[in-house]
């Protein structure tokens, strides 16, 4: 039954698609949700610019009216027309303004999300790629331990062979089954946390297998400087640009508050048929507030707080980016170096180690210690050096994470 469940999923694997990284982007950025979701929300935005544009409607009231205590047989009807037109003094291109850069930053928040999704995305791949070559590894390892084990099963029935020794290959069978079914769960989240990035409505969760070359980890070439790096993330990270826009905005607010007092005209134009002193009477009226009691000085007060607490978070962000790519180039430095120091073919080389041991064993020219001790030895080899592989990609993902464009290229 155990053989057969594991050569079921080796055929699954088998039938699985594979997907590259280029491929797996082009998916997430044509059916990401979130992303669709901003981008609508962006072309909101855009409507607010449009509408700080508009003027003012004009107001057009009619009145009818009669004197009761003039017979009502003799009375006259008095028509009256008022149309009036407001008119913003020094404020509508501020709005305007201040419109233009809450669209800028629901623009910046679309490439945030981008940058961050496409990190996640990126993250997930390669955790899958190397999640999958430990999934392989346990398959074999597994099936292969299997029929060690059921011949010893054998050998023990025909009393040429030690309980002890069917009872420790069960033990460490027991144990790589173990693992092996933790390792299916985390390979399941991770599987689902990747079709959600990519969109994918409907395929399963063991229905996408990464394809992906790790000989490109050791060409990789961490030559540039922190300076610079830093100097690019400044220029390019969504999150820091929308940090500088902030300022900009509150900057235009308070000017936008500053202006406030200035006060805004009213033009009427008015006629009366009956009612006024002259018949068919035209008038014009021009009326605006006197800023005497309120002239807006404690909203002036606290924009100018929230521009200088902008401004230190500006700053602040400017400090937090520095040393994000600071921390970040460490750290591929440093996973790139464990990687040069391993050989891309150890597994391979293990692989043949295995089964000449395994032979040996079933010939009887190793003790089921030193077969055991190998076997544990090479699962947890094989199993870290997946691990280093990971932990590199992922890592140089972060370098091109935190500086925002794809500084390196897998």
């Amino acid at each position: 039954m155990r053989v057969f469940l594991v050569l079921t999923l080796i055929c699954s694997s088998i039938l699985a698609d594979q997907i590259s990284l280029s491929e797996a982007e082009r998916l997430f950025r044509e059916n990401n949700l979130e992303i669709q979701a901003q981008n609508l929300e962006f072309q909101a935005s855009k409507e607010l610019i449009r509408h700080e544009r508009t003027w003012s409607n004009p107001n057009f009231a009619i009145q009818e009216s009669v004197n009761p205590l003039i017979d009502w047989d003799k009375s006259e009807i008095n028509n009256q027309f008022q149309l009036s037109q407001l008119f913003v003094l020094g404020k509508r291109k501020k709005r305007v303004g201040m419109a233009k850069a809450s669209a800028q930053m629901a623009e910046l928040a679309i490439k945030e999300t981008e940058r961050t999704l496409k990190f996640e995305l990126r993250r997930s791949f390669f955790s899958l790629y190397y999640l999958n070559q430990n999934k392989i590894f346990y398959e074999k390892s597994i099936a292969s331990l299997q029929q060690t084990t059921l011949t010893a099963e054998h050998l023990f029935e025909k009393r040429l062979l030690l309980l002890s020794e069917v009872m420790r290959l069960r033990a460490l069978l027991l144990i790589l089954e173990s693992e092996y079914l933790d390792l299916l769960h985390e390979l399941t989240e991770e599987q689902a946390t990747f079709l959600i990035l990519i969109g994918a409505k409907n395929m399963s969760v063991d229905s996408v297998v990464p394809a992906f070359d790790s000989g490109l980890l050791y060409q990789v070439d961490l030559k540039a400087d922190t300076q610079s790096l830093v100097q690019k993330a400044m220029s390019t990270r969504p999150d820091f640009q929308t940090s500088q826009v902030q300022v900009k905005q509150e900057a235009l607010n308070l000017s936008l508050q500053k202006s406030i007092w200035i006060p805004d005209l009213t033009l009427q134009a008015s006629y009366q048929q009956q009612g006024n002193s002259v018949p068919n009477y035209f008038g014009l009226q021009l009326s605006f507030d006197l800023p005497l009691w309120n002239q807006n000085r404690a909203l002036v007060k606290n924009s100018q707080n929230l521009l200088a607490a902008k401004q230190k978070r500006e700053e602040q962000f400017q400090l937090s980016v520095f040393r994000d790519v600071q921390v970040a180039i460490e750290k591929a430095k440093q996973s790139s170096k464990l990687l040069q120091r391993t050989k891309l073919d150890h597994i391979h080389q293990y692989d043949e180690l295995v089964k000449n041991m395994t032979l040996n064993y079933q010939r009887g020219n190793v003790s089921i210690i030193a077969f055991a001790d190998f076997y544990e030895s090479y699962r947890d080899s094989v199993v870290k050096m997946n691990q280093t592989l990971m932990n590199c990609a992922i890592a140089f993902e972060e370098l091109n994470f935190v500086v925002g464009s794809d500084e390196i290229n897998l």
